[in-house]
């Protein structure tokens, strides 16, 4: 060990390391000496070869065999400290930054094929990605992406870790070179949430924007279609609300016209912008299928009647108990637990009374805005512009009495 130091200790000072790694100089040498000492399944004599070689090659500035070696034998680098160990990380990527500008590619992917094959310490890999990418420039996208990738990997499993990805993700959707790029990326999203609980949301969102991406060719996104609407006719209500327009993808409608999974967009239509009764015709004439895809019916029903209600609204500013009891088919006593329901999904704004057994809506959510969907606000603003007109008219004429 002594013998690693002093062959270290000698190579400070050679003037060129001084004019290829300037400050950095002692750090590397430090990385070197632990390194050299640390070397899994090396005896003294080996480690002290091991040492003189990266010795040299840090005289002669060599910078990719030095960032070859100490990448080989980095393992014992991660029981350290962790910040000793984003130091000495941080002193390889400075040798990498050294190298000719047509090499580092190469050394950067090597870097992260390091921590993306390094067992356990997500939380420091996760940090030590963080500090490469952003030490990158910007028109580095590819080797910045290669990061993200060993990051996504790494995180998922772990709803924690992956949410705090998403903003750096969106970051590089947005920023994506080629579409290839950009579908490639989404991809690896979503396949990265549908592997880790509780992170629909992600995965529904990241599959709507894959099926943006196409106009045509559809059958390339096909089970990815069919992924989506399998989510979004497990949570209705959600979809009603995040994204209502899913129906009128060119994706979406063209599965409708030529895949046997059509059936899985005319239950979401129907959920969506039909009726509580069509929704109970079609479940009895297609249970072998809904049975078959593990649909749960009761769920299915009650955001059917949560809709319902949506459509109801939609229609009228104040509803009476008995008109929402004979929509859903419920007793007049349940109809304030369903409206609470609704309320509490984000469906509606609503005010009871339950002296007048009445709902005035305040707002609600469109199931579907067509052309009937306008002609109901053009009516609407047309009341409220008579309105206005019959205030405006009576001030005027208090004004000209007084």
């Amino acid at each position: 060990a002594e013998q690693c130091c002093a062959a270290i200790a000698s190579a400070t000072s050679m003037s060129k390391l001084q004019l290829l790694f300037d400050a950095g100089g002692d750090q590397l040498l430090k990385l070197i000496d632990i390194v050299a000492k640390t070397a899994p399944g090396l005896n003294d004599e080996e480690k002290q070869a091991l040492a003189n070689e990266c010795v040299e090659f840090y005289r002669e500035a060599k910078a990719v065999e030095l960032t070859t070696v100490i990448v080989k034998h980095s393992s014992p680098l991660f029981d350290m400290e962790p910040d000793e160990t984003e130091a000495c990380f941080l002193s390889l990527f400075s040798v990498i930054e050294k190298a000719a500008p047509e090499e580092q590619p190469g050394l950067q992917q090597m870097l992260f094929e390091a921590l993306r094959s390094r067992e356990g310490d997500n939380i420091l890999i996760l940090r030590l990605l963080g500090h490469i990418m952003n030490l990158l420039p910007l028109e580095a996208y590819d080797s910045r992406l290669q990061g993200l990738y060993v990051a996504l990997e790494r995180s998922t499993g772990n709803a924690q870790l992956l949410a705090m990805l998403e903003p750096t993700v969106q970051e590089f959707v947005e920023s994506a070179p080629t579409p290839e790029g950009k579908v490639e990326l989404l991809r690896r999203v979503a396949a990265a949430a549908h592997a880790t609980e509780t992170m629909e949301r992600l995965e529904k969102e990241t599959l709507l924007q894959l099926l943006l991406c196409y106009k045509d060719s559809f059958e390339a996104v096909q089970g990815e279609t069919v992924q989506l609407l399998m989510l979004s006719i497990a949570d209705p209500v959600w979809t009603q609300r995040n994204q209502p327009a899913l129906l009128d993808l060119p994706a979406v409608r063209a599965l409708k016209e030529s895949s046997e999974q059509k059936w899985l967009v005319e239950l979401l239509e129907t959920l969506l912008r039909k009726t509580l009764d069509d929704f109970e015709a079609f479940q009895a004439a297609n249970a072998d299928k809904i049975k078959g895809a593990n649909l749960d019916v009761e769920n299915l029903m009650k955001a059917a009647r949560l809709l319902a209600i949506c459509a109801l609204a939609n229609e009228k500013d104040v509803l009476t108990y008995g008109d929402v009891a004979k929509v859903l088919k419920v007793e007049e006593d349940e109809v304030e637990l369903w409206i609470v329901n609704a309320i509490s999904a984000g469906l509606l704004e609503a005010r009871l009374d339950q002296l007048e057994r009445t709902v005035t809506i305040q707002s609600v959510s469109f199931r579907h805005f067509g052309r009937e969907q306008w002609l109901i606000l053009q009516e609407r603003l047309g009341s409220w512009k008579a309105n206005l007109t019959s205030v405006m008219e009576r001030l005027r004429t208090a004004k000209a009495a007084s």
